[in-house]
């Protein structure tokens, strides 16, 4: 199982264990980790696609930069969208309005 599934089960495993009485540090953790989750996500997908050798995909995973990553999720989520909910970017790639949101998530986790 991708470890983006096993980071995010865990997160909703520490908001869930004490649903009567929130712990302030298990809700830190958890978000931590679901941000943890998003990143680990990014880059499986990234890799899935761009990566066509299966053995070099955990190599290549490891050159991303969660800062690096945040710095482009801030930028494709400051992007406008046209009527058909598409964002261009300097580049001319369009973005459609669900990467923008995903990116955005990334921003604020």
């Amino acid at each position: 199982m991708p470890l983006h599934v096993d980071l995010l089960k865990l997160a909703r495993d520490l908001i869930d264990r004490n649903l009567d009485a929130h712990i302030g540090a298990d809700l830190r953790r958890a978000a931590s980790t679901a941000s943890y989750a998003l990143f680990h996500l990014l880059t499986y997908e990234a890799t899935e696609r761009l990566v066509t050798i299966v053995s070099l995909r955990p190599r290549v995973a490891r050159s991303f930069q969660q800062k690096t990553m945040k710095t482009v999720c801030g930028e494709i989520g400051t992007l406008k969208s046209d009527q058909d909910g598409k964002s261009v970017a300097n580049a001319g790639v369009i973005h459609p309005i669900r990467i923008q949101n995903i990116a955005r998530t990334f921003v604020d986790l």
